[in-house]
This record gives structure tokens, sequence and C-alpha cells, in this order.
């Protein structure tokens, strides 16, 4: 079965962008062993005034300012960005954030590692534990 991966890379070599600071993500289609890439999906935050807040708080730039209560609408911006994937790959990713995309459903990791490593990883790990079966057993190929 097809997933997706969503990575957090400015220039599709190193992952290196924070999950919280990516203003794109690359999209991975996955199946079985081998993925590719299909996509370049822009995030673009709104900003918005919080009605909560009586500091007049915005969100500008992807990030809160003014100490006020806009991190749910800020995380449920940015997992719907990446909510028909199976898991990111980012630099670092917030333990809030990693907490709502795992009631999401969605898989998060944080690595220091190229982008090609990271997939290689990642779908080798995902198809052993779908298909219980050893790392001996398996070929990753990259369409």
């Amino acid at each position: 079965m097809a997933y997706r991966i969503a990575v957090a890379s400015s220039d599709g070599i190193s992952i290196d962008l924070h999950f919280g600071e990516a203003d794109h993500f690359l999209i991975y289609e996955v199946e079985g062993t081998e993925y590719g890439l299909t996509e370049d999906r822009r995030y673009v935050p709104e900003d918005h005034t919080d009605p909560a807040s009586t500091s007049g708080h915005r969100q500008e730039g992807g990030g809160c300012t003014g100490g006020g209560g806009c991190h749910g609408a800020y995380h449920e911006a940015r997992i719907s960005s990446v909510s028909d994937c199976r898991c990111i790959i980012c630099r670092k990713i917030g333990g809030d954030m990693q907490k709502a995309l795992e009631r999401k459903g969605i898989s998060s990791y944080d690595v220091d590692c190229s982008v090609e490593e990271a997939l290689q990883k990642i779908v080798s790990y995902i198809y052993r534990t779908d298909n219980h079966i050893s790392l001996k057993d398996i070929h990753i190929r990259k369409q």
C-alpha cells in the first residue's frame, strides 16, 4: 500500500529545517521499498489574531508573537499541510507538535543526515514493520 513522507529540507539534499520553520515540504510517494519525489508542497501560514488573547496576539511567518495562545491554531494549520502523509522527517520538532502529529496518526522523525539516508532508513524500517520481515531480506531502490 502506497503512502507519503514529508521531508523538511531547504535544498533537497540534507535534512536541515525544523518542522516549525519549514515553508515547504518535499513529498515522497512510497510503494513497498521504492520511493520518489512527487511534490514540493508550500506551507503558507495564515496571519491571524487570536480571539482568545487580550493582547492582540498575532501569528506571523509561521511563529507566534505576543505571548498569547495561538499554538492550537498554529499546530492545526501546520499539521493540516501534511495530513495526507504517514510520517514527517525534519531536523528537529517540538514535543507539543510531535504529540499533535501522533494524535493524527502521523509519525515524526528528527534526524541529522541527508535526505537520501533518512529515506532509505525510514522506508526500510516501515517496510519491515509492516511486513514483519528482517533487514537482510529487503533491498531499497530509489525510483
